[in-house]
């Protein structure tokens, strides 16, 4: 073995592995805090992170200083595209639960795994012996079919959660999602594009003349998306991730998807007749009394069936009452503070912060660009 050296591509490839270790810690915090959803991003990321530590590793021939840690990565690159699906089929649908059939995609893995058992007891001389070909033996040996066969497995997953976020926009079509909802859809979104040019790049390698080095390559490809994706993360606040995945609570009281609806439509009806919205201190309470129902079913109905919280889904209705107040001429006279107040708001920061999120110009705006005097 020669003198130890990291090239420049070496060294952007343990940055990779560096973020992605730095995320999985961060995820597992955001986990604990509550979005349980996230210990499958933090188990792929730190996955992920091993995997390209193990690939360097073996490109500059020191897994011969730890042989143990030798052919780990492919029962690792079976784990890989099967917890970033769990993760996405979980942050996209809230009500989604770990079941036990869920085990059923790791059990590639557990065969692997057992496939590759006599090499793996081997001694540490004994598995140095077989690297650099000075045993006869090979236990466990890789068949040739195994990478092309590992790629098909891998843009199956991704297909797969394709298709599961083409599903997720067309029952959601026409809604007004929250947020954390739209997050989770542009997320998923990234991976699955990402995972894609990792693939592209991991076919590349296939079919290239020096696949042994290309191979490596695909893993720097891995990398730059990892860091990317990343310090995407990193500009997320916790709220971003309140309740994905995580056992609301309402856990306790399943809806069916009649009863939701019609408590949505009872709901919608009452905001609309009786101006609940109007107000001064509305609470969830408040909603749950006209309902007639628990305050978890509440939450339930208005996370399902509106894609919204509590807070996200008065204020909507707040400021579609202050913008139609903004079109009366009746209303002329007021001030756009008391607009707001009609409306339902109690600050006037709260009104113009809404009102501009909402529709993307302040009250004042608005009601100049109706160009009455």
């Amino acid at each position: 073995m020669g003198a130890f050296s990291v090239s420049p591509g070496d060294l952007f490839t343990l940055l990779g592995a560096f973020m992605a270790a730095v995320m999985a810690a961060a995820f597992v915090v955001r986990a604990v805090r509550g979005s349980s959803v996230n210990y499958w991003l933090a188990a792929f990321l730190a996955v992920s992170a091993t995997r390209i530590v193990l690939k360097f590793l073996s490109e500059s021939d020191l897994i011969l200083t730890m042989p143990h840690a030798w052919r780990l990565n492919y029962p690792l690159g079976l784990v890989t595209p099967v917890l970033i699906y769990l993760y996405t089929i979980f942050l996209l649908d809230e009500r989604a639960r770990f079941r036990p059939r869920h085990l059923l995609h790791f059990l590639p893995v557990a065969l692997l795994v057992a496939y590759l058992m006599p090499f793996y007891i081997l001694s540490g001389a004994e598995k140095i012996a077989v690297y650099s070909g000075a045993s006869a033996s090979r236990p466990g040996n890789i068949p040739s079919w195994y990478h092309p066969a590992g790629v098909v497995y891998s843009i199956a997953y991704f297909a797969w959660m394709a298709w599961r976020l083409r599903t997720f926009w067309r029952v959601n079509r026409g809604r007004k999602l929250s947020k954390y909802r739209r997050f989770a859809a542009s997320w998923v979104a990234f991976v699955v594009g990402g995972g894609g040019v990792f693939l592209v790049a991991a076919v590349i390698s296939l079919i290239m003349p020096r696949s042994h080095m290309s191979n490596y390559y695909v893993f720097q490809v891995l990398s730059m998306i990892m860091i990317v994706g990343c310090f995407r993360l990193l500009t997320l606040p916790d709220t971003v991730f309140a309740g994905a995945g995580s056992a609301p609570k309402y856990a306790k009281t399943p809806l069916s998807d009649a009863e939701r609806h019609a408590y949505g439509q009872k709901l919608a009806i009452a905001m609309k007749e009786k101006a609940l919205y109007r107000r001064d201190g509305l609470r969830l309470a408040d909603l749950a009394s006209v309902l007639d129902a628990p305050e978890p079913v509440v939450s339930q109905v208005l996370n399902a069936e509106f894609g919204q919280s509590f807070s996200e889904f008065v204020n909507a209705h707040r400021v579609n009452a202050a913008k139609s107040f903004l079109n009366d001429p009746s209303y002329d006279g007021y001030t756009v503070e008391a607009i707001g107040q009609e409306a339902g708001f109690s600050s006037r920061a709260t009104f113009y912060s809404a009102f501009k999120r909402l529709t993307g110009s302040t009250p004042t705006q608005y009601r100049d660009s109706l160009g009455r005097e």
